[in-house]
C-alpha cells in the first residue's frame, strides 16, 4: 500500500475541498461546539531502588488545559480541533535528567516542539452504516490506545455486525496525567488493523482482529464475551487470546491469553481475572507496544514479562458522588513473584468539577530487576 502521509494541512485541504462554492459552510463552523478542561496532575513517586528514569524517586504538579472545536455536520462532513497546553508549577528536583528534558516531571510530560500538543483533531464523515476520520484521534481497543495519526474506517454492514479498518502511522499521549508527542510507528511505516466484530444474540458476541506491522510483526486475536442476568445478578464472561511473530524472528512467537469473569449486584461490581504470557515471549516487543487492554494495573510490568500468569481481583462501587476500586494482583514471572495494590477514588463536586486520588503498592521480589514501589497520584479538573 502507498504511503500514506497525514498531516493537519492536508486534512484542512480536504475539508476544505468539500465545501468549495458552498455557502452553508459558514452556517457549519458558526454552530460548531466548543469545550475543554482546566486541570491539575501531582505525582509522587519513591522506590526501594531506582533503576531507571521512570523508576526513580519523583515529585511533580503539572497544569493543563485542553480545547475543542466540533463544527456542525455539513454533507455529512465535519471537522473536529483539538489541543493541550501543559506547563510545571512545581518538581521536587528541577535539575533531574529523563531524556525528555530536566525536571522530575518530563518523563510524563514533555514535548520537543514547546508546551502544547494538538490532539483530537480530524476530519469526520458519517453516513447510515459508515463513519470515517482521518487525522489525529484518541482510540481504546486492544493494540491501540491513546493517541494516534491515522484513518480509521468503521462499517456495520450486516445488523449486528461491524467492520473496522485502521491505518495508524505515530502514537502519544494527552490527557491530564501523561502528555507525550506524537512520534512515528514502526519507523515510520505504520500498523494496519483489520477488526470484525459480531453480536449473535444479548447474551453472546465475538471478535475477531489482525495487525500487520510491515517488515516487524504481525499479531493475530480474538475474544468471546457471554453475559447473562440472574434475578438481580448480572454476570459475565470474557476470554480472549493473541499471538504476535516477529518477521526476523520467527521462532520467538508472543502469546497472551486471558480469561475474566465479572458480577455486578446491588452496585458492586466484582471482577476476577487471570492472564498468562508465552514462554518465550516478550510482549513489549509487539502485543504491548502501541498499547493494549488487558492489563488492568496502574503499572504490572512484570506481567509482561515471558512466562508470567497474573492473578487479580477488582472490585468497584459508587455512593453518590463518589466512586471507589480497589485492584489487587498475584503475579509469577519466571522465578520471581510479585503482588500490586491499586487504589482509586474519584468525586464529582458538580457536573463541571471533578476530582481523582489514585495510591499504588508494587512488592517486588529484592533479588529481581524490579523495585518495590509506593505512588500517589492526584487530579482536579475543571471541564466546560
Amino acid at each position: 500500500m502507498k504511503k500514506v502521509k497525514l498531516s493537519l494541512a492536508t486534512m484542512l485541504l480536504v475539508g476544505s475541498c468539500s465545501a468549495i462554492n458552498a455557502d452553508s459552510l459558514i452556517d457549519a463552523f458558526k454552530n460548531g461546539t466548543t469545550s475543554g478542561d482546566i486541570s491539575l496532575a501531582y505525582e509522587v513517586r519513591n522506590q526501594d531502588k531506582e533503576t531507571s528514569t521512570y523508576y526513580s524517586d519523583t515529585e511533580y504538579a503539572v497544569s493543563s488545559i485542553g480545547l475543542y472545536y466540533k463544527t456542525a455536520s455539513y454533507k455529512n462532513f465535519s471537522l473536529n480541533i483539538g489541543m493541550r497546553a501543559f506547563t510545571s508549577i512545581f518538581e521536587d528536583d528541577k535539575d533531574f535528567d529523563t531524556g525528555h528534558g530536566k525536571g522530575d516531571s518530563t518523563e510524563r510530560f514533555y514535548d520537543y516542539d514547546g508546551h502544547s500538543l494538538l490532539t483530537d483533531t480530524y476530519l469526520a464523515y458519517d453516513i447510515d452504516k459508515v463513519s470515517i476520520k482521518i487525522g489525529r484521534q484518541k482510540l481504546y481497543e486492544m493494540g491501540l490506545t491513546h493517541l494516534f495519526d491515522g484513518i480509521t474506517v468503521r462499517t456495520t454492514p450486516l445488523e449486528n455486525m461491524n467492520f473496522d479498518l485502521i491505518y495508524v502511522e505515530g502514537r502519544g499521549r494527552a490527557d491530564i496525567k501523561n502528555i507525550r508527542p506524537v512520534e512515528d510507528i514502526n519507523e515510520n511505516k505504520g500498523l494496519y488493523k483489520v477488526a470484525l466484530a459480531y453480536k449473535f444474540n444479548e447474551n453472546f458476541k465475538a471478535k475477531a482482529y489482525y495487525f500487520d506491522a510491515p517488515d516487524a510483526y504481525d499479531m493475530t486475536g480474538g475474544r468471546i464475551n457471554f453475559d447473562t442476568k440472574f434475578k438481580e445478578v448480572k454476570t459475565g464472561l470474557q476470554i480472549q487470546y493473541i499471538e504476535a511473530s516477529k518477521d526476523d524472528l520467527p521462532n520467538k512467537d508472543e502469546e497472551l491469553s486471558e480469561i475474566k469473569a465479572y458480577a455486578t449486584y446491588a452496585g458492586y461490581t466484582t471482577t476476577l481475572g487471570y492472564y498468562e504470557t508465552g514462554k518465550d515471549s516478550d510482549l513489549y516487543g509487539a502485543i504491548a507496544k502501541t498499547g493494549e487492554t488487558v492489563v488492568p494495573f496502574e503499572e504490572g510490568d512484570s506481567s509482561y514479562d515471558a512466562d508470567a500468569k497474573t492473578t487479580y481481583l477488582q472490585v468497584s462501587k459508587s455512593f453518590g458522588k463518589t466512586n471507589v476500586t480497589a485492584l489487587y494482583g498475584l503475579m509469577e514471572h519466571g522465578k520471581y513473584d510479585s503482588d500490586e495494590l491499586d487504589i482509586w477514588v474519584g468525586y464529582n463536586f458538580n457536573k463541571n468539577i471533578a476530582f481523582t486520588l489514585g495510591y499504588t503498592r508494587m512488592n517486588m521480589d529484592e533479588d529481581s530487576s524490579y523495585t518495590d514501589l509506593d505512588q500517589l497520584n492526584a487530579t482536579i479538573s475543571y471541564k466546560f
